[in-house]
């Protein structure tokens, strides 16, 4: 397959119907290992409050924390958000996602918060409340300084994959299921994935990495979009055919004022290979 800029922290492969090769009705490297009520459970403790670095070790973490580590270099098997039921500040994580895709694109290739290499563009297009997004890279690892509202959360994908209707092609032809099919086995590849907060893993502080799929919905380029060469020819301003994404998601809580240190790194395990990720170095005010 062709790798191909995406939005996102892991690129999505944006490929070609002649090199997505037959669907087959396989079983997908995939299955829900966390109870729904463990992932209600640790979603309730999560909200409790702006976190700073504390490690739980409470039995329910524990479990969380063991599930990731056995996966080593697989796709850490730790919730899914298949039926869109769970709920923060009143959306799923699958319509966060696709919120995301649109914050991530919304600046031009230049001011763009996935080609930024400092964290001068943290604060570009953000929503107006209760949520601040982080973005990973095109490939690669940066260090990024930003000032966050110390009352947001803070949601990013390890590894996504964004599907858009090139337009003009035989994408548009492509079944809703079929291009699910599509995004998700690119998401069966991801390996690798990590999230810390000031040294300490995500999973120590209650916090979940779901695995979401986003509804079909639209977005609007800017000019000069950072994804224009995802299609042939490459696009333009405005807005877009049908979009679909797939990928391994966090939600962490507000943080406690001050300065703390978030990493985040994905990576594709497979043919091609490919990985990226963030230091962020943030401030909390």
């Amino acid at each position: 397959m062709t790798r191909t800029r995406s939005a996102g922290l892991a690129s999505g492969l944006l490929v070609s119907r002649r090199e997505r090769g037959p669907m087959k009705n396989t079983k997908r490297a995939f299955e829900v290992v966390v109870s729904a009520a463990i992932l209600l459970a640790l979603g309730t403790q999560a909200w409790a409050g702006p976190i700073g670095p504390r490690r739980d070790t409470s039995a329910a973490a524990r479990t969380s924390s063991s599930l990731m580590a056995r996966e080593g270099a697989g796709a850490p098997q730790v919730a899914r958000d298949q039926n869109a039921q769970l709920k923060v500040y009143g959306k799923t994580y699958g319509e966060w996602a696709a919120e995301w895709v649109r914050w991530s694109e919304a600046g031009p290739a230049d001011e763009n918060a996935i080609t930024d290499t400092s964290g001068e563009f943290c604060a570009a297009n953000q929503p107006k409340k209760d949520v601040w997004f982080l973005a990973g890279t095109f490939g690669g690892l940066v260090e990024r300084t930003c000032t966050i509202p110390k009352d947001r959360a803070l949601f990013y994908p390890l590894f996504e994959s964004p599907w858009i209707d090139c337009p003009g092609t035989p994408d548009e032809d492509l079944s809703d299921a079929q291009v699910r099919f599509i995004v998700a086995g690119q998401i069966d590849a991801a390996c690798q994935l990590t999230s810390t907060l000031d040294g300490v893993a995500i999973s120590s502080l209650r916090v979940l990495i779901v695995r979401a799929q986003s509804r079909r919905f639209r977005s609007v380029l800017p000019d000069n979009p950072a994804i224009a060469g995802a299609c042939t020819p490459p696009l333009v301003g405005g807005k877009t055919g049908r979009r679909i994404v797939d990928g391994y998601w966090v939600m962490l809580p507000p943080l406690s004022p001050g300065k703390h240190t978030l990493t985040l790194h994905g990576a594709m395990c497979a043919v091609p290979a490919f990985e990226n990720g963030v230091t962020y170095h943030l401030h909390s005010r």
